[in-house]
């Protein structure tokens, strides 16, 4: 059996890296958006309040290489706004532009409709769609068990 040419040790270490550092990546990201989700859910100064559904759209996404070799995505997103205040107590607006957000809950949405949502008394800024935190504190749950 010939040993495999110097090239060739280099070229699947770094493939091997490459993929070591995705997992890495997207673990890291599930855990974020499950401590955001988490948070959202279960702290005291969680504030609720009816957002109005500006805009429904999709995004078509290809992605390349491996088994996903051409493989078309079509991701779901929103934009709604909401009433709120700061933590000085004044009054604020806020517009979330664009969210990604799952397709079960895309599809329950209707434009010009409403839709609760959870943030932080004071930070009006970090919030998500109820539905999301629901969604996303049992799936993100499940799959770093599995991981």
């Amino acid at each position: 059996m010939n040993p495999l040419p110097p090239y060739m040790i280099i070229i699947e270490s770094c493939v091997a890296g490459a993929v070591v550092a995705y997992v890495m990546t997207m673990t890291f990201h599930l855990f974020i958006m499950r401590e955001r989700s988490k948070q959202l859910k279960e702290e005291d100064d969680t504030d609720e309040a009816t957002a109005t559904v500006l805009v429904k759209d999709t995004e078509v996404r290809s992605r390349s290489g491996g088994e996903h070799e051409n493989q078309v995505v079509e991701i779901y997103k929103v934009t709604y706004e909401f009433s709120a205040e700061k933590a000085d107590g004044t009054p604020c607006m806020v517009r979330v532009f664009g969210r990604e957000i799952d397709f079960e809950a895309w599809k329950r949405l209707d434009e010009g409709g409403t839709v609760q949502v959870l943030y932080l008394a004071g930070r009006p800024g970090s919030c998500r769609m109820k539905d999301m935190v629901e969604i996303e504190a049992s799936s993100l749950s499940n799959m770093l068990l599995i991981a």
